[in-house]
């Protein structure tokens, strides 16, 4: 039986901020889930600018860590990804971010999930600007029980019932500060127009 293997990319496309990913292994990628977390600091933006109201009249704010950072959570799904192609597409972040962290998850023809938490910087190569991979853990593709956040009492991922995630993922540095700053991050949609989170971008042959 042949897999599906997913990878991230993220780059700057004039003044958007995009991703690319690209299904590389030989089988089909079913129930793909994108958690994309941009990183803000208070010194380098007007936290004050990032004010609005929700449906009901509720105040949204921005909440800081106890690093003086902020964080906006954007979100994207997709039911298939067919082996070899990818799709490229813009993020919903408000601002372009110094740094951000994506959960990706996705299933195979079995139905066994795979997880991997992701990391990108913003870098420079001369005048020319760009985002570098971080850090991907865990470092090999693992089967994980599927992730998933709640919002109440306070926002976090959550593990399915009665399940424990490997430890290759559970130890990892980067799935604790992803948890850690999705505590505090305010979801995207509640601050950019039209907000999608299904099938954003455009699958081709690769």
């Amino acid at each position: 039986m042949t897999s599906p293997y997913l990878r991230c990319a993220v780059y700057q496309l004039k003044d958007k901020l995009h991703f690319k990913l690209s299904n590389i292994g030989h089988g089909p990628a079913y129930d793909i889930d994108l958690l994309m977390i941009g990183h803000y600091s208070e010194d380098e933006f007007d936290v004050s600018q990032f004010v609005t109201k929700d449906s009901k009249g509720n105040l949204i704010t921005t909440k800081l860590d106890e690093e003086s950072n902020f964080h906006f959570f954007d979100r994207i799904i997709y039911g298939y990804a067919s082996p070899k192609t990818e799709v490229n597409a813009s993020f919903a972040f408000p601002e372009r971010p110094k740094s951000l962290s994506i959960l990706l998850q996705y299933r195979d023809i079995s139905g066994d999930n795979f997880a991997q938490i992701y990391w990108f910087f913003e870098s420079w190569v001369g005048p020319k600007k760009f985002y570098k991979l971080g850090g991907c853990e865990p470092k090999v593709v693992t089967v994980s029980p599927r992730i998933g956040f709640e919002t109440e009492p306070f926002r976090r991922l959550v593990v399915e019932k009665g399940k424990k995630l490997p430890k290759a993922l559970e130890k990892a540095r980067g799935y604790r500060e992803f948890n850690k700053c999705f505590n505090f991050s305010v979801s995207s949609g509640s601050f950019v127009p039209d907000f999608i989170i299904e099938d954003r971008g455009e699958w081709k042959n690769i």
